[in-house]
């Protein structure tokens, strides 16, 4: 069962009354407004999933009036699209199903808009579903291979939509761009080299992708790329040496970076 809860009227540090909308996915009960979506769209004769069990819910921003919402259920071998407005009271709205996929297990789930971005390592699979026109449409994405040892990738979309992809080929570290309108020839941006502690062996290197911004954490060191021209430039460098990142977030205006 996934709750989505709606709380209004919290006053702001200043005493002012101010309105705000927090969503929530969980199992309270003592907020002001809940709705589930299994029961949230009565126009459709076909239960979400065919009544399957939805396995994995993800969602984004589209407005602030809007959010976009995937669910996956592994059983039905299916997505379904959910735009859910929260202007005055929350309303979900089931855009469309997208069916038999075979998703590979601890593939990444990756929104923009109302777009969704499926890749997993293991397999170099990479689909992008999209929910735009009202109708699902499936693209696979050829993973960039003219390179024989990618050790890993992650991918991520630009806020005009392309994607991004980034690889790692032994030392070198490979950033590509995928236009919407030509997904089947990635364009090769860049490519990073960083010495390695041991020339035998590979540092533990991770990547983040987050709107322009790209964030590479290479044995203790984070490295902030901006994306936005054509030709990436490094913008920042962090000594986080202390630090063990598990996960990056950055604010909309690309203002506020935190780590943690």
């Amino acid at each position: 069962m996934i709750y989505i809860f709606k709380k209004n009227s919290l006053r702001g540090i200043e005493g002012n009354e101010k309105t705000e909308t927090i969503l929530n996915i969980g199992k309270e009960v003592n907020q002001t407004t809940q709705q589930h979506i299994e029961d949230g769209d009565k126009t459709e004769d076909t239960p979400p999933h065919n009544g399957e069990e939805i396995d994995q819910f993800y969602m984004t921003e589209v407005s602030e009036d809007e959010l976009f919402a995937v669910t996956y259920s592994k059983e039905d071998e299916s997505v379904v699209g959910w735009l859910i407005n929260i202007k005055n009271d929350i309303n979900l709205q089931r855009l469309d199903t997208c069916s038999n996929l075979e998703i590979p297990t601890k593939t990444e789930f990756v929104l923009h808009e109302k777009d969704l971005l499926l890749y997993n390592n293991d397999t170099k699979y990479a689909n992008l579903i999209s929910f735009k026109s009202g109708n699902a449409t499936a693209r696979r994405i050829k993973v960039e291979t003219n390179y024989n040892f990618i050790r890993e990738f992650k991918m991520g979309f630009l806020p005009n939509g392309d994607l991004i992809l980034v690889s790692s080929v032994v030392h070198d570290h490979m950033i590509f761009l995928y236009s919407r309108e030509n997904l089947s020839s990635p364009q090769l941006l860049y490519k990073i080299r960083f010495q390695s502690s041991n020339k035998y062996e590979v540092d533990y290197v991770n990547y983040y992708i987050l709107q322009t911004k790209l964030f590479i954490f290479n044995d203790g060191f984070l490295t902030q790329w901006d994306l936005s021209p054509k030709t990436p430039k490094k913008e920042m460098h962090y000594d986080l040496t202390s630090n063990i990142i598990i996960k990056i977030v950055i604010n909309k205006n690309q203002t506020l970076l935190k780590e943690y």
